[in-house]
């Protein structure tokens, strides 16, 4: 989602991130190189003792930082890897430090081709959200939901918060935005916000472990690259006869 130029309400180019776990902290952290001011709104209130969140699925379970995901963080904190390894998170050689057993033997113990982390979730999290929170171009509201965007179809221009603490029934506020970035996770209302503001949402599909999902995603962005204001673009995915698409789309500079 994303709207053309603007400066904001209160001056400079202001971008909104819904959601505040991992996704989020790292995208505010992107953003805050090209926005004058980023705004995090979390549902959650992060905890002082760095311990877990309720809105983390599985978040007191451990985790696993893999050499792919290691590099990403290093590349947009660097010194990122050398502070969790500071704070105590275990450094596993793979496969030398495991032992694996898989259709009725075991795995040799070869030497070590690669390095994971395994910790808490809270612990990695709580160290990149200091980093990130550490700029002082970017914000965070707790305790809020994203209840809806405000704009139209041709531009998204903010989204309606609502502090988790008032009254259900109460009108939402409106935090204007230059952009707008979901990060809010497999239980995001993206579609229904869209369809509010009536916009064309994503559309999608339940999916069983190991399908591949259909990239529409993917299709839509090369259909509206070179689309007219005014064109109504179909898309339909590879091999999925009912899976199709119709957006009216407009291009824009997200700035």
């Amino acid at each position: 989602m994303n709207s053309a130029g603007g400066t904001g309400r209160w001056g400079g180019r202001h971008a909104v991130v819904v959601g505040g776990s991992l996704a989020g902290l790292l995208a505010a952290h992107v953003l805050a190189g090209h926005a004058d001011r980023v705004t995090l709104v979390e549902r959650d209130r992060y905890p002082d003792d760095g311990g877990a969140r309720s809105g983390v699925p599985q978040g007191r379970h451990p985790h696993v930082l893999l050499q792919g995901g290691q590099t990403a963080m290093e590349s947009l904190l660097p010194g990122l890897i050398a502070q969790l390894r500071e704070a105590g998170a275990p450094r596993v050689g793979m496969p030398t430090d495991m032992v694996l057993w898989q259709n009725g033997r075991w795995f040799r113990r070869v030497p070590t081709s690669t390095y994971i982390y395994t910790g808490s979730r809270a612990q990695f999290e709580g160290l990149v959200r200091r980093r990130v929170l550490a700029n002082p171009a970017i914000r965070v509201e707790e305790g809020a939901d994203v209840v809806g965007l405000t704009g139209d179809a041709s531009r998204v221009r903010g989204v309606l918060v609502r502090d988790r603490s008032d009254d259900s029934r109460a009108a939402p506020r409106v935090l204007d935005a230059d952009l707008v970035v979901d990060a809010s996770g497999g239980g995001t209302k993206a579609a229904q916000w869209l369809a509010g503001i009536g916009a064309c949402p994503r559309t999608r599909r339940p999916s069983t472990p190991g399908s591949p999902t259909p990239p529409v995603s993917t299709a839509a962005r090369r259909a509206s690259s070179t689309a007219t204001p005014s064109a109504t673009t179909s898309i339909r995915a590879p091999n999925r006869s009912t899976a199709a698409v119709r957006c009216r789309w407009r291009t824009a500079p997200i700035w």
